[in-house]
């Protein structure tokens, strides 16, 4: 990805205004064909990315809901299909509202937004483990482990400070629901008396 910016940077002189920066780069490097390429092979690319994320976003509240972390319905199997039918629904109600009500680049920044804020959570899991001595020992090491993961928080958080209060709203909103719906399935979870 640098090299790719590196390349657009250098061959397309006003970038920042292009609405086809990786397009115009590849025409301007590889002639005439080279936009087309790029469009064909960032379609290839998107249509793989989203067949992922429809596959595989259904089976995180699947397996929340088994563990207790989210309501139980939504471990319901399908009797016929075997496929956890009920998260399918909610993930599927959830992508389509948030895609219809907003536009590509606000999807696209709410996304980026959700990544770097699981890096984050990830990075501090990741600094606070390494100190606590009431959790089994690590199989696996990271070498510069908490030095990597500094810098790591370090440049989550200079990205994060680019975002507009809109944006930050939504992704206060949609954290704020996520933890409604898993306070729901813990309360759901505990044990009468």
């Amino acid at each position: 990805y640098l090299l790719i910016q590196i390349v657009c940077i250098g061959t397309v002189p006003a970038l920042s205004g292009s609405e086809r920066p990786l397009a115009d780069a590849a025409t301007r490097v590889l002639g005439s064909w080279g936009g087309p390429l790029i469009a064909v092979g960032a379609l290839v690319s998107i249509t793989g990315a989203l067949s992922t994320i429809m596959l595989a976003a259904p089976r995180l509240p699947f397996a929340m809901a088994e563990w207790g972390g989210l309501p139980r319905v939504l471990a319901a199997i399908h009797p016929r299909s075997h496929t956890p039918w009920a998260a399918i629904l909610m993930t599927s109600v959830l992508m389509l509202t948030l895609s219809l009500s907003s536009s590509f680049l606000g999807a696209l920044t709410i996304g980026t937004i959700i990544r770097l804020v699981t890096y984050v959570l990830t990075c501090v899991a990741m600094l606070v483990l390494r100190r606590r001595r009431d959790v089994p020992e690590a199989t696996f090491r990271a070498p510069a482990g908490a030095v990597t993961a500094t810098l790591a928080l370090l440049a989550c958080g200079w990205l994060l400070t680019s975002i507009t209060g809109r944006e930050a709203g939504i992704a206060a909103i949609a954290a704020l629901l996520g933890l409604v719906i898993y306070a729901i399935g813990r309360w759901g979870m505990r044990p009468s008396r």
